[in-house]
């Protein structure tokens, strides 16, 4: 299995090297909306760490040779155990002040890679080159089609940009509440419930024959993606 960068479609605002001009440990910084899915770059085991002092919520994705990546400053945890390459580990965060957010500033998905020796490195340089070729990231199309649906029927007022964020996941829950299910706040936050509920439309509508567990997974990205193209 590659190590790939499922994060490509996202703007970095701020890179490794700034990062340890300052004085930091090291990072990558992805601009994206708090809410967004962080897919695993690879297989691995996940733990996560909630309020990991000044990181704030933090997903490890442990590695069979005993190394890991960190996503910090998330608004959100998905599970815990093994996982595949691509499953959503994670929602990003960093809304100053929010639950999670540590001493972020702004919304966005900090990664860095710790090798198994303790030293932290950019996940960056690493990405095609732990295994063989590198596979493409996670697409997110499909959410453009998934938001224009939502635009016209359940008062999604963001931008149609593929990003499902928490303006757009508020609108999924104001759906999902109505028709699916879902008895949890209208947050923006997809947990568990959210999913679940999501995975009952996605199976009605779009093909979806995975099981309604509320853990998104490849076959739950395909089925959007189904869905994204149909309702676009």
């Amino acid at each position: 299995m590659s190590y790939i960068n499922t994060l490509a479609q996202y703007r970095i605002t701020d890179g490794w090297a700034a990062h340890r001009a300052r004085g930091s440990l090291g990072g990558v910084d992805f601009a994206c909306a708090v809410g967004t899915p962080i897919p695993a770059p690879c297989d691995g085991k996940i733990t996560n760490i909630a309020n990991n002092g000044t990181g704030g919520h933090t997903v490890n994705l442990w590695h069979a040779d005993g190394s890991r990546d960190q996503f910090m400053h998330l608004s959100g945890f998905v599970k815990e155990g093994n996982v595949k390459q691509g499953d959503i580990i994670g929602y990003s965060g960093g809304k100053k002040g929010a639950p999670g957010a540590g001493s972020s500033t702004g919304p966005h998905i900090h990664w860095h890679y710790i090798l198994k020796n303790g030293t932290r490195v950019n996940p960056l340089e690493y990405v095609g080159k732990k295994e063989d070729a590198p596979a493409k990231p996670a697409k997110l199309s499909g959410w453009k089609g998934i938001q224009s649906y939502l635009k016209k029927n359940w008062d999604y007022s963001g931008a149609i940009d593929g990003i499902p964020g928490q303006i757009t996941w508020k609108s999924m829950q104001r759906m999902v509440k109505k028709h699916y299910g879902y008895m949890g706040p209208v947050n923006g936050i997809p947990g568990k419930n959210t999913w679940k509920a999501t995975q009952k439309w996605l199976a009605r509508y779009y093909g979806y024959n995975g099981a309604i567990d509320g853990i998104p997974g490849p076959r739950t990205n395909a089925a959007l993606e189904r869905a994204g193209a149909d309702l676009g």
